[in-house]
């Protein structure tokens, strides 16, 4: 829900056009969802009206939230070959750095790994015992917030530890 608040002065009548298509809007304030905004941009427009037909227009550009990208590999082999050696998820669009978790749980449930770093990733090291963990299949959980809204948004998959 984008507001939109008028600042003109002497006016008596109010046209907004929010730029998608949608009905005009007769209000001295206004409040537009746009449904479908991901990188979409919109032109907003107050045309305003005083007593004596004197008119203005102001416009401003809305531009939509950006999707956000995951990408998280199937696999890795934290061998100490310098290759490949640790799990980090891949994440574009505009993320909250400071509302973010990525943690890995065992075949058990038990939460064998966290961080909220979107920078530091998994080694295959066992946090609480710190020791490497066995070769198999863990789940990855990432929970992450857009920086333009609270919108909590959380991901989960399957990874292969190979050694």
């Amino acid at each position: 829900m984008h507001s939109f608040y008028n600042q003109s002065e002497g006016a008596v009548l109010y046209s907004w056009d929010f730029g998608d298509g949608s009905p005009f809007e007769s209000t001295f304030n206004a409040h537009h969802y746009y449904p479908d905004m991901q990188g979409a941009t919109y032109l907003v427009s107050l045309i305003a009206s005083t007593q004596y037909g004197c008119l203005d227009t102001a416009q401003l550009q809305v531009t939509g939230p950006y999707p956000v990208i995951i990408y998280v590999p199937n696999a890795f082999t934290p061998d100490g070959d310098e290759r490949n050696n640790v799990f980090i998820p891949s994440i574009l669009g505009n993320v909250d750095e400071y509302a973010y978790t990525f943690n890995i749980y065992d075949r058990w449930g038990e939460l064998i790994f966290t961080s909220h770093h979107t920078q530091v990733g998994w080694d295959g090291i066992h946090s609480y015992t710190h020791r490497p963990v066995q070769d198999g299949v863990y789940t990855w959980e990432v929970i992450l917030k857009r920086k333009t809204n609270d919108e909590l948004m959380k991901y989960h998959g399957m990874v292969n530890v190979i050694r």
